[in-house]
């Protein structure tokens, strides 16, 4: 669900969602986000003794900056699932909502 939503908090068009696969234990290390200009994010899918995930960055775009926003939107809804999402599509306008098409969580398509 959050990476949906930040495709609506300012995720730049074009990123690719991804995978490293660990080339030893054959199943994913990080998951990894990377932006046509050459911007990319790997996230490390195990946690730090402090139980912390790193998350390294590189390239002139921040593409993790978008998706701490939509988690803290998700957070701030309440943490939704798919259930409460809905879309409404019209002749000039396409909206993602949560729980109701008039609320104050809606984003344009």
């Amino acid at each position: 669900m959050v990476w949906l939503l930040a495709e609506f908090h300012g995720l730049p068009h074009g990123v690719t969602i991804g995978t490293r696969l660990d080339p030893h234990a054959r199943q994913p290390a990080a998951a990894t986000m990377s932006a046509p200009d050459g911007s990319a994010v790997e996230i490390s899918l195990t946690a730090s003794d402090d139980g912390r995930y790193g998350v390294t960055g590189t390239g002139p775009t921040d593409l993790w900056a978008p998706v701490e926003e939509a988690h803290r939107s998700w957070l701030t809804h309440g943490k939704p699932g798919w259930s409460r999402l809905g879309l409404t599509v019209a002749e000039h306008r396409q909206r993602l909502w949560i729980d109701h098409p008039d609320s104050a969580a809606r984003w344009s398509l």
